[in-house]
């Protein structure tokens, strides 16, 4: 999921996220998923990576973008031959 929230006057924005530097992983051989981003976008359209915890001043027309990490897969939980 990817979610866009723009400033429509100043405010303060306080982010509390996980697995952004890490991958959620699979269960019984399932691939990991993708880890998340957190994103700031200027008013000119400079994009500046967020770490997973933030907490900062935006000013009216910037925007924060999310990128919800994806799950981790679920494999069969067994070998073949």
């Amino acid at each position: 999921m990817i979610r866009q929230i723009q400033a429509l006057k100043p405010l303060v924005v306080s982010l509390v996220t996980s697995r952004r530097t890490s991958a959620p992983f699979g269960l019984d051989g399932g691939s990991a998923g993708e880890a998340g981003e957190n994103w700031l976008i200027e008013k000119d359209g400079t994009q500046i990576r967020l770490p997973s915890s933030a907490h900062l001043s935006i000013a009216a027309g910037e925007s924060i973008l999310i990128e919800t990490p994806g799950g981790g897969g679920v494999g069969l939980g067994y070998q073949t031959k």
